[in-house]
Parts: C-alpha cells; structure tokens; sequence
C-alpha cells in the first residue's frame, strides 16, 4: 500500500506558494528469509517521506524552492527489532535502516 498527499495553498492564502506533502508506503508481513528451510516472515513497516515547497520570483523568473526529507520516522541510527515467525518459534530480528536524509532543490523557469 503506497500513499501520497500534496497540499498547496491558495493565491488568496497568507503563505500562497507554500506546498507540503507526504509520501511513503506500508508494507505488511512478508517471507524475506528461510533459515534451516524454515521461513522467515515479518517485516511491517511503514515509510514516512515529506517535503515542503515554495514558489517565488527569483531573479525576475519563477522558480521553485523544495525541502524533501526521507525516513521522518527513522531515528539515525536505532536498530529496530522485530518479532519474526519461524517455524512456529518467535525470534527478534533487527533490521538496520537508512538514516534520515534532507534534499535541497532550486529549479528556475527559463
């Protein structure tokens, strides 16, 4: 399950050319490993993603300032751990995601 939500303001709103948004995805339990030809299964996470951008004049042209941010709920370096299935036995499993990350773009209309 993906999801994806943009919200931009008005012309006739106090911060006209301010966009925000939200992105990401949801993926549920799933078999990603087989351990003593045992499956594996676990792995639900939800990914959060967001940006947030502003259209101006910018040396006499249009232009386009954007903030992304990946991994909102992601902590820098925090290991999760999972409870995982296999063969009817509960085991941890930590898994080890990407850090969060910020993205500054400037696009200009010519």
């Amino acid at each position: 399950f993906s999801y994806a939500v943009n919200y931009r303001c008005s012309p006739a709103c106090r911060w006209k050319g301010l966009s925000l948004g939200l992105n990401g995805k949801f993926s549920d339990d799933h078999v990603f490993l087989y351990f003593n030809n045992q499956p594996i299964s676990g792995g639900k996470r939800l990914t959060m993603n967001g940006f947030a951008g502003y259209r101006t004049q910018l040396f006499g042209r249009n232009a386009n300032v954007r903030l992304n941010v990946t991994n909102l709920r992601e902590a820098r370096g925090y290991v999760t751990t999972e409870k995982v299935n296999v063969g009817g036995t509960l085991r941890n499993v930590h898994s080890y995601p990407l850090p969060r990350s910020f993205l500054l773009t400037t696009t200009v209309d010519f």
